[in-house]
């Protein structure tokens, strides 16, 4: 499908990212301008943060650029389930923390010992996030001229050749961004029902969380969703390998935070380490939790994990030779 020249409004592009994910088999989109024969500077394998926003670095330089992405829409994993359900789920958090700090009070509804469902918030980002997908393509396109192959994947031939269905491009450099994937724990149980990463837990949540939330980690992406479960009025668990939120390096700042989560309910576990889940989270899931000398037996019905990423730079890169990197 060429859609070079079309004008393509932010309500259109939603309309068609929509249809596009629903059907799973749509056709290629190519946005390439035919009358601009200079070769490609550089043909980005990847829509996302990295490659949409080098591509219109370059592209803002003078340079001529492609970005090839398997989605039918630019922004990667950012505003399909990274960024933007973070946002929401952020701003559900700081709501929900204010009513039940002013409970009863002024105008604010009566929330003490209630506790909020998750699996409608999840659903409202689902119902939603095309509208940013049609902003990032719209974006692209009309504001910042962008020429890119959505819906497609790319093959690479050679260090300066890509192929996509049957036509091939030509640039002068290659650049992989391929994004991030989430490793997952090398744990008894860590595939059972009941058990998420940020990216599952949009994807794959189809039943209402107990009354109990572990999350597996201490980092920025733990701590995030372990603010929003704990401000559902869920009893919140933080397990963190070694000292949680150990990227804020200033003792007295991470002690404060610390402390006003620790006075809003959150509990940590750090120096801990996750050894097994067991169990359905349908019936009730046991886990199992080494610190040092001492074990950990706890039972709960919904874990979370947080997302230590790594780079998916294996398709496709035998092909390139020893350029890679340079």
């Amino acid at each position: 499908m060429d859609i070079w020249g079309d004008y393509f409004t932010i309500s259109k592009w939603q309309d068609f990212v929509a249809g596009a994910l629903e059907s799973g088999s749509s056709p290629p989109i190519f946005n390439i301008n035919p009358n601009d024969d200079r070769e490609f500077d550089a043909i980005y394998l990847g829509g996302g943060a990295a490659g949409r926003f080098g591509a219109a670095y370059l592209r803002a330089l003078g340079g001529r650029v492609l970005i090839i992405d398997r989605w039918p829409f630019l922004g990667g994993s950012c505003p399909h389930q990274a960024c933007v359900p973070h946002h929401l789920f952020s701003d559900c958090a700081a709501q929900l923390m204010l009513e039940r700090t002013f409970s009863g009070k002024l105008w604010f509804q009566e929330l003490n010992d209630k506790t909020v469902s998750i699996k409608p918030i999840v659903e409202l980002f689902r119902s939603g996030r095309t509208g940013p997908h049609a902003m990032m393509n719209y974006q692209s396109k009309e504001q910042l001229g962008l020429e890119f192959v959505l819906n497609a994947e790319a093959k690479i031939i050679n260090a300066h050749t890509i192929q996509v269905n049957d036509s091939q491009f030509r640039a002068k450099n290659l650049v992989l961004a391929l994004g991030a994937k989430p490793i997952v724990p090398d744990v008894p149980g860590i595939q059972l029902k009941g058990v998420f990463n940020s990216q599952s837990l949009v994807e794959k949540l189809d039943y209402e969380p107990g009354n109990t939330a572990v999350v597996i980690g201490g980092g920025k992406t733990a701590i995030e969703y372990g603010c929003f479960f704990n401000a559902t009025g869920r009893r919140t668990i933080i397990v963190a390998r070694h000292q949680a939120m150990s990227l804020l390096k200033d003792t007295e700042s991470r002690s404060y935070a610390i402390l006003m989560m620790e006075e809003q309910g959150m509990e940590f576990l750090e120096n801990a380490e996750l050894s097994a889940i067991q169990g359905d989270a349908r019936q009730g899931k046991e886990g199992f939790h080494k610190n040092f000398r001492w074990h950990h037996h706890y039972r709960y019905r919904f874990y979370f994990y947080r997302d230590w990423r790594a780079g998916q730079f294996g398709a496709g890169c035998p092909n390139i030779g020893p350029g890679i990197g340079r």
